[in-house]
Order: C-alpha cells, then structure tokens, then sequence
C-alpha cells in the first residue's frame, strides 16, 4: 500500500476545511462531517473549522427545527456542543418524552438515533436524570435484544 504524500493530506485537509466552512452545505451534513471527523481521531486538525462550524449551526433555524423531529440530530447536536465546551440544556431531549414522562415507544425503532443518545448520555451533567434514563433505556434495549429479558 503506498502512503500518500504530504502534498495530497494536505490538499485533503483543506477540502475538508473547505466544506466545514461550506455555507450551502446542509446544517446536519457538517454536524455529521464534524462527528465523523471525531471518530477518526482527527479533531486537533480542524480544531478552528470545526468552532466556526458550530458557532454557525447554533444559529441555524434548519437544525432547530429538524432536532423537534429527529432524536438523531438532537443527540449530535447536543454531544458536539458539549465536547466543545458550549452550554446546552439536557432539556432538548424532552420532545422525545410521552405524557407519562418516559421516552416514547417509537424510539425504539431508530436504531440510529438510540445510539446517539446514548452516546449523548455519556456528556451529562450530575442531576440530569433525562440523560441517565437515556442510559438505562440503551442497556435494557440492549439486553432485551441478547434475549436476557
């Protein structure tokens, strides 16, 4: 396997730069970007990219309003904020509640998005019970689904 010189990482880099900074590119597109960027290892190299990026997503009405439908973007939106350091309520996720004040049913079937909030519950505060059930509801999912409920 031939390892890629200098010249195309950093040709790579800036593309990336280039689409963090991309302004018609959909909110939940770098959200994404920007999370798969962390998986990788590679967050220090888009340290400044990536806080322009989320200082504009903060703002975006787009991403307001797909976090009331989508338990996926709100659990990345919140996960991102939180890793950079930004102040965000564990409230977000109350959308996502029935009216007996458990998370609804529904969740259940978008794999997805479970995953994501339970890896957003990994960023809670102490007392914040909303992502603490979020935890225990992965676990016993997780381990109704191994048959040992």
């Amino acid at each position: 396997m031939e390892v890629p010189k200098e010249s195309s990482i950093k040709k790579l880099e800036e593309t990336v730069k280039y689409m963090l900074d991309d302004g018609s590119m959909e909110p939940l597109d770098i959200l994404q970007l920007i999370d798969d960027i962390h998986q990788l290892g590679l967050g220090y190299r888009f340290r400044e990219s990536t806080k322009c990026a989320i200082n504009k997503i903060k703002c975006s009405e787009k991403v307001k309003e797909k976090m009331h439908n989508s338990i996926h973007t709100c659990s990345l939106y919140f996960t991102l904020l939180r890793q950079h350091g930004y102040e965000i309520s564990a409230d977000i996720f109350e959308n996502f509640k029935d009216h007996n004040g458990n998370f609804k049913e529904s969740l259940s079937q978008d794999v997805v998005g479970m995953l994501s909030l339970y890896e957003a519950s990994h960023f809670a505060y102490n007392g914040e019970k909303i992502l603490d059930e979020a935890r225990k509801i992965h676990k016993y999912e997780t381990q109704r689904n191994a048959g040992k409920y």
